[in-house]
């Protein structure tokens, strides 16, 4: 009886020491919370995202967030902020888009939680100008958009994006949509010339992903800015005694009897002087530009006029 009962004591202490130690190793990681407003967005419409109310159990802090957003997400902001923010295009009120927040605590223990947004669908028309905001929806005037991309990402093919007079600097792609980007009147010289894309002399000023149709255009704009690169062209002849290209390899062969003339310009400067009839410059092997779709491309050529 005497062995039993200290064996019985024996036992007991040995569980209980078990279950102190299990206790022991509990990890209390922190708790991811997103609050997004609003809560049905549509189309352009700016949705705000608060990790703040994450917490970390033990009496810590959350020391780090990291927001994931889908592809169709654009104006993206905040993405390793307690605050985030972005827009979504196309609609999708059925599934809807996830975004994703990571919250880690000092000992760099997480957690994730996630959100879906159903964004509904907007109207075909936006709005853009010097004194909108791109945190607007951009569907009136009133609630105009600031930069011609945001109404750009904002889009589906058949839209229409209105831009009032005034100079953007930027730089726009319309990345494979069949959509309209038009002054408010392309027919005024005055508002033509008054509605300017200002590259600011990088990169190119408006460009196309080149899967775009015959629906998709550019009206009523000055064009300015563009950086010297010539990355993006075909060819770039600048015929200083030959007809090399500079920006690949697509040089010409002269055909007829075009000759080049020393010029005033600079020393070393020369013109091509075509004599209008059987005069041209070609290039051999040329494939056309690369895309399935019709398109409309632009040559430029500055002239030089002695006075």
């Amino acid at each position: 009886m005497n062995i039993s009962s200290k064996t019985g004591v024996l036992f007991v202490i040995i569980i209980t020491v078990f279950v102190y130690n299990v206790n022991a190793c509990v990890i209390d990681q922190p708790t991811a919370v997103i609050i997004s407003t609003p809560d049905t967005p549509q189309v352009g419409e700016t949705v705000t995202f608060d990790g703040t109310a994450s917490f970390d159990p033990d009496d810590g802090d959350v020391t780090r967030y990291e927001w994931t957003f889908p592809p169709e997400a654009y104006y993206i902001s905040g993405a390793n902020t307690a605050y985030a923010k972005c827009k979504f295009s196309p609609a999708d009120n059925v599934y809807g888009y996830i975004v994703k927040l990571r919250v880690y605590d000092s000992e760099g223990y997480f957690d994730e939680e996630t959100e879906t947004i159903l964004v509904s669908e907007a109207s075909d028309l936006w709005y853009v100008k010097t004194t909108g905001d791109d945190d607007n929806d951009g569907q009136s005037w009133s609630n105009a958009f600031r930069t011609i991309q945001v109404a750009i990402d904002s889009a589906i093919d058949q839209d229409t994006v209105y831009v009032d007079e005034g100079t953007y600097y930027e730089n726009i792609n319309f990345r494979g949509k069949n959509i309209i980007v038009r002054s408010i009147n392309p027919d005024d010289s005055d508002i033509v010339a008054n509605t300017i894309i200002d590259a600011g002399g990088v990169g190119t000023a408006v460009s196309y992903r080149g899967s775009e149709s015959v629906g998709c255009k550019l009206k009523g704009f000055t064009i300015r800015g563009g950086g010297d690169s010539t990355n993006g062209l075909f060819a770039h002849w600048e015929f200083e005694n030959d007809y090399t290209d500079s920006a690949g390899d697509n040089n010409g062969t002269a055909s007829g009897s075009p000759s080049f003339e020393d010029t005033d310009v600079a020393v070393g400067s020369y013109s091509l002087d075509l004599d209008g009839g059987n005069d041209y410059v070609q290039i051999t092997d040329y494939k056309g530009i690369l895309g399935s779709n019709p398109r409309t491309c632009t040559a430029g050529i500055w002239v030089h006029e002695d006075q």
